[in-house]
């Protein structure tokens, strides 16, 4: 660090206190030059000759303005990543220079240095890398922290200044699990934390893996050691303290054979409740307790699996003679539906006034019963219902989801059927079906080798709504089972990871198939009760032309071409520039070229480079070799004849073809769809060729390719053609 500015600042003793603030200024870069943002510091000289902390200021832009009262003050800069300094050049408090500030004053220019690099991988236990991770290191004297996220190799780079720190990779969920955050080496809390020596040539931590955890699983039966499907099973953790808070529950609903598992708990005690949606059996707790505070506590360690079952004790059987209403709900595949939420409303003359009368939840055999809708019991005028039916619980992975039902199929209150209870009497046969929805699965992969941990896949519905959407998992798999029945499109997009403290994305979004917009993509039929697979993609890394560009206007000697940019996989706020080259230089940039007379016999290459965001690219074209402009007349009637002249070309020497195409179509991206006409020769500017395939009342839009031999440049020109029948 260079001297302080002449005349501005001395050492000396504090000046009075009471004066107004004055600003002290300076800049804080790097070696290079580069702006630096942090924190700087001042410390005031105290009555007992101490130095204090007095004020403190965020620098942005590398720029430091701050207040302080006239007084003696040591200044201390700080940035993440950079060695901390105290002014001047100094590496304490104590070793600081004392500076006298009576008014607005300027330091010398701040120069930190970089830190020495602490740095590693994140992995899961297996070994993959885990992108977007925020790994901490916390300075054990200062409680300074430095951080840095993981790019996609796993890979994390901190700059933090010598001394002992421990390390923190933190937690979250990536690739569909939630992974545990964990500290160096392999410990589940700060305080069993190993601590790391960061010395002035930097450490590699190696590899620092992430589990998903630890688990509680298990086994719950009923009546006869039966499997009771459909139970939910809830873990609450219980603090040191005995409390508890449901914040902190995570739960399972078991599948079929009475299993789950709960997943990704942190070490600690937890205490079990097992509920029966269906109502057959009572909740009870673990060790068959049936209070939950006095249950015992199942003690988990880090990442361990530890085993508790259940046997419920079944609800005491109600009277068959006091059911007023019952039915069965099953989905589409005719299974039984556990545990749905059957809700009876009112069916007043305004449907506005509507409103739920009573609630019951369906057996394991998909049957349900009302017990409080009789009239005459109710004492109630009501007789007449509408039955709602939903399917609000927990499923296992792989099952499709049921879509919410009203009696008689309908899916809105007003539309739905009614079912009238007698007095006295059970009202009975009132069954609901409820239709399952469908799904999509596939594979998401990098064309550049890139991990797609982060990476999703989300479905439109024709108006262009998102209906659903899912995470892709470590091995580039997914699936989704919540897509009612019909047609969708698939985006496929990444979630990003921190760069710079921005989420920056490192594959491309694109459509099914290779779709740059929604009108371009694949539509994706999905049936109910069944999965749609091989909807796949492969991401790229920078943005690519689909359709490449063009160069159109004149590419002959004398002429001027325009640039044409083409399709790009990512097109929506896309900027462009153009760069024509001969022989490998530049000869012009922006989107129009005068062709020099110079460059006869040459090609003129056109660069697109595409940005948009993070993600860029580059497509390049190349153009005809350039010579004459030729002069076309076309004369058109069941054949086409032509006449060719060019400048400086004698007539008899023009050869060369022409193809003629009708153009049937225009897509909404461009590009066209043509019907073959036919082909013919040029010979000394002449030649035909017939139209007897242009059919159809109408006007036909022709499009004639024409290819020359010597100095003649090609050409393509579009012409309309009239049939009366």
């Amino acid at each position: 660090m260079t001297a302080l500015a002449a005349g501005l600042l001395s050492t000396g003793l504090a000046s009075p206190a009471a004066a107004a603030p004055v600003g002290v200024t300076t800049t804080v870069t790097d070696a290079a030059g580069n702006a630096v943002d942090g924190v700087a510091r001042a410390y005031r000289l105290s009555d007992s000759g101490s130095y204090l902390l007095a004020g403190a200021q965020q620098v942005a832009g590398g720029t430091v303005n701050l207040p302080v009262e006239p007084g003696t003050y040591k200044f201390e800069f700080r940035a993440e990543g950079y060695l901390s300094e105290f002014y001047t050049d100094k590496p304490s408090l104590e070793a600081a220079d004392g500076v006298l500030v009576s008014g607005p004053a300027a330091l010398a220019p701040v120069v930190l240095a970089a830190a020495p690099v602490m740095s590693g991988v994140v992995t899961t236990a297996g070994g993959q890398p885990l992108r977007n991770v925020r790994v901490v290191a916390t300075h054990q004297t200062t409680y300074a922290e430095s951080s840095d996220y993981t790019d996609a190799s796993g890979g994390f780079s901190i700059g933090a200044e010598p001394g002992s720190y421990k390390v923190e990779a933190v937690g979250g969920t990536f690739g569909g699990n939630y992974y545990r955050g964990g500290y160096f080496n392999d410990k589940g809390s700060e305080p069993e934390a190993d601590v790391v020596v960061q010395g002035a040539g930097g450490t590699n931590l190696g590899a620092l893996a992430l589990s998903t955890g630890g688990a509680i699983t298990g086994r719950v039966t009923g009546t006869g050691d039966a499997p009771l499907e459909r139970v939910r099973v809830s873990a609450t953790r219980v603090e040191a303290d005995g409390s508890t808070s449901s914040s902190y529950d995570e739960s399972d609903y078991t599948d079929v054979n009475g299993g789950y598992a709960i997943e990704g708990l942190a070490p600690g005690n937890y205490r079990l409740t097992f509920s029966d949606p269906a109502e057959e059996y009572l909740t009870e707790y673990a060790g068959d307790s049936t209070v939950f505070s006095s249950s015992p506590q199942l003690t988990l360690a880090r990442n361990q699996t530890i085993a508790a079952d259940a046997a419920l004790a079944p609800v005491a059987p109600f009277d068959p003679s006091t059911i007023d209403l019952t039915g069965r709900v099953t989905d589409s595949s005719g299974a039984p539906v556990i545990g749905a939420s059957v809700a009876a409303y009112t069916t007043p003359a305004s449907a506005k006034n509507a409103g739920r009368i009573s609630w019951t939840a369906t057996n394991r055999q998909g049957v349900y019963a009302f017990r409080d809708l009789d009239p005459a019991a109710s004492g109630s005028s009501e007789d007449t219902f509408k039955l709602s039916v939903s399917d609000l619980g927990g499923r296992e992975e792989g099952q499709f989801a049921r879509i919410d039902t009203f009696y008689g199929g309908a899916r809105s209150y007003e539309k739905a059927k009614t079912v009238t209870v007698p007095a006295g009497a059970a009202a009975s046969g009132a069954d609901v079906v409820l239709p399952l929805m469908g799904g999509v699965s596939g594979a998401v992969s990098s064309e550049d080798g890139l991990s797609v941990a982060r990476a999703g896949v989300e479905f439109v519905n024709a108006d262009g709504d998102t209906v659903a959407s899912t995470g892709v998992k470590l091995d580039g798999t997914y699936a989704v089972r919540s897509l009612p029945a019909g047609v969708y499109k698939a985006r496929f997009y990444d979630q990003g990871f921190f760069l710079g403290g921005e989420v920056t994305e490192i594959h491309v979004p694109e459509w099914y198939r290779n779709g740059t917009n929604i009108g371009d993509a694949k539509t994706i039929t999905v049936a109910s009760g069944q999965t749609t697979p091989g909807i796949d993609a492969a991401l790229a890394g920078s943005l690519k032309a689909v359709e490449k560009p063009e160069i159109g206007g004149k590419p002959y000697v004398g002429g001027t071409v325009r640039a044409r940019p083409g399709v790009w996989t990512l097109s929506a706020a896309t900027t462009f520039s153009y760069e024509w080259l001969i022989d490998g230089a530049v000869v012009g940039t922006g989107q129009r070229l005068a062709i020099s007379k110079g460059w006869f016999g040459e090609k003129v290459v056109l660069r697109v480079s595409a940005e948009n965001g993070p993600h860029q690219g580059v497509a390049l074209v190349t153009s005809q070799k350039l010579k004459r402009q030729p002069k076309i007349k076309i004369k058109a009637g069941t054949a086409a004849t032509f006449t060719v002249k060019a400048k400086k070309v004698k007539a008899k020497k023009i050869k060369g073809k022409v193809v003629v195409r009708e153009i049937v179509r225009t897509k909404a991206d461009g590009t066209i769809k043509y019907k073959k006409i036919g082909k013919a020769k040029i010979k000394a500017g002449k030649g035909k060729v017939s139209l007897a395939k242009v059919k159809g009342k109408g006007k036909h839009q022709l499009e004639f390719t024409f290819t020359f031999k010597g100095k003649v440049g090609n050409a393509v020109v579009v012409k309309k053609v009239k049939r009366k029948r």
